[in-house]
């Protein structure tokens, strides 16, 4: 979901119902089921408390996060970038959301998307293995062709790797990144770095020891500094 600038609620996707599979698992008595896909999408009225099943459907059920341009207009973005146009109700694939990494594969899901000006979108996604670097990328609102990619090089001990990252901007300048969870259950420490966009590397970081077995999902920036 996502509020609209006159106050009214944008409901995409879910769930429609419940569906049996004809399927047994071995050692399993109970019947498999799957959740059935909804790709639909409704307004709701806070003001009169009712909803409208919009006629245009999205072309996605899950998306990573929703933005409100500067015309008003929504860009979801997933896999691909659509866009919700407010007056006609309508939506509009308009281009991929991907660029290389290491050997041919591609990156296509970002753990930070935030606008970091009024025509630039910054996403970041990563994961620290012997073969892999995380990146951060910039993408033109205009055009949605990404204008630069950054090649974050994170120098985390070997014993903590591979390593999943998250991200946080915390100021015009600055991105905390963060090891977020392991592949595995007997990491106990956390190390993050801050990462400067301008001047393009690491300028700081730190290992936090003994914080125990940990799944960082969403941090908050509370204010400047915390």
């Amino acid at each position: 979901t996502i509020k609209l600038n006159d106050g009214s609620i944008l409901i995409i996707g879910g769930n429609s119902g419940i569906v049996n599979k004809k399927e047994i698992m071995d050692g399993d008595y109970s019947e498999p089921v799957e959740y059935v896909n909804e790709f639909s999408a409704e307004i709701y009225n806070p003001h009169n408390n009712k909803f409208i099943k919009l006629n245009s459907k999205p072309h996605q059920n899950s998306y990573f996060k929703f933005l409100t341009l500067d015309n008003g207009n929504i860009l979801l973005v997933s896999e691909k970038f659509e866009i919700f146009d407010v007056y006609n109700k309508t939506f509009k694939i308009i281009g991929k959301n991907e660029i290389k990494g290491e050997y041919g594969y591609i990156i296509n899901y970002p753990s930070l998307i935030e606008k970091i000006s009024k025509n630039e979108l910054l996403q970041c996604a990563g994961v620290i293995s012997p073969n892999y670097t995380n990146k951060c990328w910039i993408t033109d609102l205009n055009d949605f062709k990404v204008k630069e990619i950054q090649n974050i090089d994170m120098e985390i001990p070997k014993y903590l790797l591979p390593a999943h990252l998250g991200y946080i901007k915390i100021n015009d300048n600055e991105i905390l990144i963060y090891t977020k969870s392991y592949p595995r259950t007997d990491t106990t420490s956390v190390y993050i770095a801050v990462w400067d966009m301008k001047k393009k590397k690491i300028i700081k970081t730190k290992e936090i020891e003994n914080i125990g077995s940990y799944s960082i999902s969403t941090p908050v920036l509370l204010d400047s500094g915390r």
